[in-house]
């Protein structure tokens, strides 16, 4: 990437705890812009690649993990499906966020599983959960939307290791 003088860049991560970290680099300043979320650089498990969460929803992916054509880097997967249809949860786990403070992620359910995995649940239209909930497998958490800006209903899914996002598509069942 080229960056330029004034450019305005912002960095999301989420930390080892669930909670959302922003950094912004202020117009005009030279320094380099920091993510203070704690996060380490983190190996995955031997035994990671027997994880494996249930698909979420059911629909066509329309945006794969990893580097986009704009440029951009996509720490999930976007799935097409239809307004209303039900989100489910794809593991067991805690809810440790549901909101949309997230600038871009429209409504977002972000839940917290055994073993430091997390996964994000983006652009829902209702949430039927809170911070702090239980959820079980397949438990329906929210339906699809087109919140924080997407053109289409989708669901963007994160799967993330100890606040380091991994293709979701290499987990699921």
């Amino acid at each position: 990437y080229t960056l330029t003088p004034g450019q305005k860049l912002i960095l999301q991560s989420w930390d080892d705890a669930g909670e959302i970290a922003t950094a912004v680099n202020k117009k005009g300043s030279t320094q380099k812009p920091v993510v203070k979320s704690g996060k380490k650089s983190v190996k995955l498990p031997a035994n990671a690649k027997n994880k494996r969460f249930n698909q979420p929803v059911s629909g066509k992916v329309i945006q794969k993990f990893g580097m986009t054509s704009n440029g951009t880097y996509n720490d999930g997967i976007n799935i097409s499906a239809k307004a209303g249809t039900p989100i489910l949860a794809a593991d067991k786990g805690t809810v440790a966020y549901a909101g949309s403070d997230l600038k871009g992620y429209g409504n977002l359910v972000l839940v917290r599983h055994d073993g430091g995995w997390f996964t994000a649940y983006a652009h829902a239209d209702i949430i039927h959960v809170k911070k702090g909930d239980i959820v079980k497998l397949n438990q329906k958490i929210a339906t699809v939307g087109k919140t924080g800006g997407v053109q289409q209903p989708q669901l963007r899914f994160e799967v993330r290791y100890k606040s380091k996002p991994v293709d979701p598509s290499m987990y699921l069942r």
